[in-house]
């Protein structure tokens, strides 16, 4: 299980990554293309809205921007997933 710290740590980058920078430093990963780094990571910006976050540890993450709600989709390397969208709900349906 994903721990709520974990969780939080995520979406605590996402939102505001630690040093953002569009050029790599020496010690950025660089196996793939990439169009900004931060302490802990790096990012792809596709065009279509969806940001994605590839992070050191082997956490992966996807933020939507440009739909009606919120999504974010994290995946960690050992299979969890965790999948987060606003909805209408008026309560919570467990």
């Amino acid at each position: 299980m994903v721990s709520v710290a974990e969780l939080l740590r995520i979406v605590t980058l996402i939102n505001a990554p630690r040093n953002l920078r569009y050029a790599p430093q020496a010690t950025d990963r660089r196996d793939r293309h990439f169009d900004a780094w931060f302490d802990g990571g790096a990012i792809v910006m596709p065009t279509g809205g969806a940001t994605e976050y590839f992070f050191d540890d082997g956490i992966e993450a996807r933020w939507v921007g440009l739909a009606p709600q919120l999504r974010i989709s994290m995946h960690w390397p050992d299979g969890r997933t965790v999948n987060i969208v606003e909805g209408n709900a008026k309560k919570l349906n467990f």
